[in-house]
Order: C-alpha cells, then sequence, then structure tokens
C-alpha cells in the first residue's frame, strides 16, 4: 500500500510521462493545421474540467472568476493566453519539426522563472541560481551564435510558461477552478475559429485544409482525446502539489522535457549537432546545480520545521 507521499510522487511521475510522450500524439495530427488542434484542446479541456467541477459542486466558483473584480478576470484572462499561446507554440514545433528546440524551452523554463520571480516579485536569489541562471543563458548564447540563429521556438515556450507561472502565482482560485476559467474564457475564441475552420474554409498559418472533425473517426476522436491529455496531467499534477514538497514536485517535473528529448531525437529523428551537445549540456549542469540548490533549501526548511516542532512539544510539556 502507498503512502499519501508515495501517490504524489507516482501522479507526478505519471503527469510528467504524459506530457513528455504527448509529441507522439500531436505528430501524428500534424496533417490538421496546430491552430485547430490547440482549439479542440482547449474546447474539450473545458468540457472535462467543467463536468468535474458541476460534479463537486464548485462551477459557481468558475463563474466567480468571469463576474468578480475586472483585475480577477484579466488575470485569468491574461492566463488563458498564456497558456493557449504555449499549447499552439509546442504543436506547431512538434508538426514543423523542431521538438528538440521545444523541449529546450521546458528544460530552460525553471531558470526563466527564478530570474522573473527576481524581477517580479524580488525574490531572493542565491548565488548558485545566479550562476545557474548565467550558465543556461550562455547556453542560450553558444546555441545561438553555433546555429546561426536563435532558438525562438524554446525561448517563446519557456517565457510564455514562466509568465502563466507567476500569474498563477498571484491567483487565490484553486488549480482545477483557476484553469477551469482559463480555458472557459478562451473558448468561445476557440469555436469561432472552428466555426470558421468547418464553414469558411479558414486554414490557419500551416495551410494545411483544416475543418478535419466530423470528415475522419480517427482525428475526430484525437481531437477530442487532446482535452483528456490536457484536463488529465494537470488533475495528476494538482494531487501531487497536495502531497509532496516544492523541491519534490520541481525535480519531478523534470520527467516532461527529458521525455520529450528524447523522443525528439530517437523517435522523430531530429538532427541533434555538436552545437546542440555543448549547449543542452551546459544547461543541463545549470539546471543540476539548479536543483541541488533547491534540495539543499527543502532539507533545511524541514530541520527548521522539525526542530520548531520540537521547540513547541518541549515548551508544551
Amino acid at each position: 500500500m502507498l503512502s499519501e507521499r508515495g501517490k504524489g510522487v507516482l501522479a507526478m511521475l505519471l503527469a510528467g510521462t504524459i506530457w513528455g510522450l504527448s509529441g507522439i500524439f500531436y505528430k501524428r495530427l500534424d496533417h490538421i493545421p496546430a491552430l485547430e488542434v490547440s482549439s479542440h484542446r482547449v474546447v474539450w479541456s473545458f468540457i472535462i474540467f467543467a463536468t468535474i467541477l458541476i460534479c463537486r459542486h464548485q462551477f459557481g466558483d468558475v463563474i466567480q472568476q468571469f463576474i468578480g473584480s475586472w483585475r480577477q478576470l484579466r488575470q485569468t484572462l491574461l492566463a488563458a493566453m498564456m497558456i493557449s499561446a504555449n499549447w499552439t507554440i509546442y504543436i506547431l514545433a512538434v508538426h514543423l519539426g523542431y521538438a528538440t528546440e521545444a523541449s529546450l524551452g521546458y528544460f530552460i523554463f525553471p531558470l526563466f522563472a527564478v530570474f522573473l520571480g527576481y524581477l517580479v516579485f524580488r525574490e531572493y536569489l542565491t548565488w548558485i541560481k545566479w550562476l545557474a541562471v548565467a550558465m543556461a543563458l550562455f547556453g542560450v548564447v553558444f546555441l545561438t551564435v553555433g546555429l546561426g540563429t536563435a532558438p525562438w521556438i524554446a525561448l517563446a515556450l519557456s517565457s510564455s510558461f514562466s509568465i502563466y507561472g507567476m500569474l498563477k502565482k498571484r491567483s487565490s482560485a484553486s488549480a482545477t477552478v483557476s484553469v477551469a476559467a482559463e480555458a472557459g474564457v478562451i473558448t468561445p475564441f476557440a469555436l469561432l475559429w472552428l466555426y470558421g475552420v468547418h464553414q469558411w474554409d479558414w486554414i490557419g498559418v500551416t495551410g494545411l485544409s483544416g475543418g478535419r472533425f466530423g470528415t475522419n473517426l480517427l482525428d475526430s476522436v484525437m481531437l477530442a482525446f487532446s482535452g483528456v491529455l490536457t484536463a488529465g496531467p494537470l488533475i495528476l499534477m494538482t494531487y501531487s502539489t497536495k502531497r509532496l514538497g516544492y523541491a519534490e514536485v520541481g525535480l519531478l517535473q523534470y520527467v516532461n522535457p527529458i521525455l520529450q528529448f528524447l523522443v525528439a531525437v530517437f523517435i522523430f529523428m531530429e538532427p541533434f549537432s555538436n552545437v546542440h551537445i555543448i549547449s543542452f549540456s551546459i544547461i543541463w549542469l545549470a539546471l543540476m546545480l539548479y536543483s541541488s540548490d533547491i534540495i539543499r533549501q527543502d532539507i533545511w526548511l524541514r530541520k527548521t520545521r522539525d526542530t520548531s516542532r520540537g521547540d513547541t512539544t518541549t515548551s508544551k510539556r
């Protein structure tokens, strides 16, 4: 029988595995414009979250995100824009053969988020974190110089997800409610796009013919299943964060980019040159330094907490 912590670890590993292998799923849909796939992802995930919250009698909390203060609505809209942009960019990257670069975006995301936390929230950074951020920056610059172009997809993914995380940090709603509200606020736009694709033959940025839902059984099922592929890991992550510490969740999340990278290089057979090897190695080393500092801080916090509990117990006696 697994302990609560063991269940949390298993849930986070499963979420990371689903995210990491999702590229294989979206690659199968590369004949459909990325924006159409992303629109289905938004709509079906909203249906799933709405159903769950209605069953829990919590859908009123989602409505409250819309009719509350203007600040709350604006924050929900901005978060929805960031996460939907992140989803679309990732799908487009997989479709166009840039899954390796996409994995880089999720590798550098924690370091980008740390730096953003320093700029926006004035969070304290240890010298190890500063070194990790500097190394990640050097790795990106090295890749830019070596390839002759900046890794724009990686930078777009890491920046959009970091801004999304920053907005989520300011939200007082639960994870499920906030994600449902974000999907809900963007769903009308997604439905409008899908209506245009089907009725007016809008084709999306890739130039592929759209409006595939309902014309092919396999495509239709896969487009609908994208909602499960979106909502499932988020539910698992929410379950995990209630049972694990911040450091443990953060480290387990690396399962996602690691699997993305392995899929890109060994299944999609995308090129991985010496420039990639050097720049990725620098960034991986930066992540190791960052992770070691997070673990050290987590151990220190636990010891401090245990000590304070011991002092409280002694004083009660």
